[in-house]
């Protein structure tokens, strides 16, 4: 859970948002060429957000809540335009949640729908969140509940395969959350830069990190 309960502003919106998916790898290559990769932990996010020159008016509630969090002290919830929001054409209008338990470390998920046709419910790039989790996780192929995965697994039930491994573990029936996906973020800086034009106009971007 964040430490703050009220979510980023998101009005105004962002003008863009520079985003990195951060997997930290230790590689060593010997004479002959060949590497080793081993992997340090879980992959996580980061990101820059900028605003196109806002009044001072407009501002102020985003310089407000920077100051509330005290820098990289507090953690609270942000929407990413476009990130944030699924590519699929529809998805289930009613919940999806996890079929069965997985543990910590796993990498997909029998998951099920209330939805009783088929259609999409995660695109090969979406986000999602487990409501028992801060960490998100990006569905890494398509996943669909067609006639060939209700044949194997049942009438709106799917598999879902994600990228990163679960950083712990998820009780069958939890919900996901698979559009509107809030990051669970610090301010990724102990400064911040803030640049106050001709009028007042004020232009900021803040570096954000996930955290969970």
């Amino acid at each position: 859970m964040a430490d703050i309960t009220t979510q980023f502003p998101d009005t105004p919106s962002f003008q863009t948002v520079d985003f990195k998916v951060i997997t930290p790898t230790i590689t060593s290559e010997t004479a002959s060429g060949k590497k080793r990769r081993v992997g340090q932990g879980i992959s996580f996010y980061t990101w820059t957000a900028k605003y196109a020159p806002l009044t001072p008016r407009d501002a102020g509630p985003i310089i407000g809540f920077i100051r509330y969090a005290e820098g990289p002290m507090y953690s609270f919830e942000v929407i990413l335009p476009e990130i944030s929001f699924t590519k699929c054409f529809s998805q289930p209008t009613g919940n999806v949640s996890v079929r069965s338990n997985i543990a910590i470390g796993s990498s997909n998920v029998l998951i099920t729908t209330t939805n009783t046709g088929t259609g999409e419910v995660l695109r090969a790039g979406d986000y999602f969140k487990f409501a028992n989790h801060s960490k998100v996780y990006q569905a890494v192929i398509n996943c669909n509940t067609d006639a060939n995965t209700n044949a194997t697994y049942g009438t709106g039930n799917t598999v879902l395969t994600f990228a990163s491994p679960t950083v712990s573990n998820v009780p069958a029936g939890t919900n996901l959350t698979i559009t509107n996906v809030p990051f669970t973020a610090i301010i990724d800086a102990t400064e911040q830069d803030i640049t106050v034009g001709y009028g007042g106009m004020t232009e900021v971007e803040v570096k954000m990190r996930e955290v969970w």
